[in-house]
């Protein structure tokens, strides 16, 4: 009563329940909430009443929230809290996500704002699943993460599995390869990421061979590489072959080039038969020279 007059009570009383529905609400508020009901005025309270359930379901839920997360609440005003309370679930879906998220991701927390969280929350798993993800990625890659921007992995996070699975595949691979993985670019290998195996096959074989083959591997390009994959075993078979050939028999491959090595490669057994008869011939001492044969031979 020392809050609100007798006349203003006399003239409301004509409301069904519990005298003046937005009077009582008030007081009950005051009573309840304390000091930190001093922000909202009895006006502020009074046009909100129409609210169905807990007399005004925004200012209760401010009040909870309010309660609840303390300091970390003093980043969102009243005002953003009201025009809000439309979202279906726990109160205000996009505030109660973000002080969850500020809770548990602390200082990772604050390359977002809270203007690009609320924009966010369409998504429909985790609050908001770009979000989500990228504190996730942060967390367990460290500073693997940095060369990827935050509004990189937002437009990514279309991808079904493992979140943004071109961005996953990057880290994997960057984490497995070391250095081995400088010569290729991250849009390079995004643009790659529609590989089926293996994150993108012809990454991954091209680090594999370089693993393998050491210098051996330096006659060929990354290029010559990406082009030649859709051999189907062995990742590239023809650069495979190369390499087994060169590795198996040393200077008396240099008489062949690349080019020539990756033409011949129909043949059905050995890589390239043409080729490994060659190098019999070598082995049993037949000279072989253009001069050495005739039309019939």
């Amino acid at each position: 009563k020392e809050n609100c007059g007798v006349v203003e009570i006399k003239k409301a009383s004509a409301a069904p329940r519990e005298c003046v529905s937005t009077v009582v609400c008030y007081l009950k508020w005051k009573e309840n909430c304390g000091s930190l009901f001093s922000e909202l005025s009895v006006v502020e309270i009074k046009k909100a009443s129409a609210a169905p359930r807990e007399c005004v379901s925004t200012v209760v839920c401010y009040l909870k929230w309010k309660e609840n997360c303390g300091s970390l609440f003093s980043e969102l005003s009243v005002v953003e809290i009201k025009k809000a309370s439309a979202a279906p679930r726990e109160c205000v879906s996009t505030v109660v996500c973000y002080l969850k998220w500020k809770e548990n991701c602390g200082s990772l927390f604050s390359e977002l704002s809270v203007v690009e969280i609320k924009k966010a929350s369409a998504a429909p798993r985790e609050c908001v699943s770009t979000v989500v993800c990228y504190l996730k990625w942060k967390e367990n890659c460290g500073s693997l993460f940095s060369e990827l921007s935050v509004v990189e992995i937002k437009k990514a996070s279309a991808a079904p599995r493992e979140c943004v699975s071109t961005v996953v595949c990057y880290l994997k691979w960057k984490e497995n390869c070391g250095s081995l993985f400088s010569e290729l670019s991250v849009v390079e290998i995004k643009k790659a990421s529609a590989a089926p195996r293996e994150c993108v096959s012809t990454v991954v074989c091209y680090l594999k061979w370089k693993e393998n083959c050491g210098s051996l591997f330096s006659e060929l390009s990354v290029v010559e590489i990406k082009k030649a994959p859709a051999a189907p075993r062995e990742c590239v078979s023809t650069v495979v072959c190369y390499l087994k050939w060169k590795e198996n028999c040393g200077s008396l491959f240099s008489e062949l080039s690349v080019v020539e090595i990756k033409k011949a490669p129909a043949a059905p057994r050995e890589c390239v038969s043409t080729v490994v008869c060659y190098l019999n011939d070598e082995y049993i001492g037949i000279v072989w020279s253009p001069s050495s044969f005739t039309a019939d031979t």
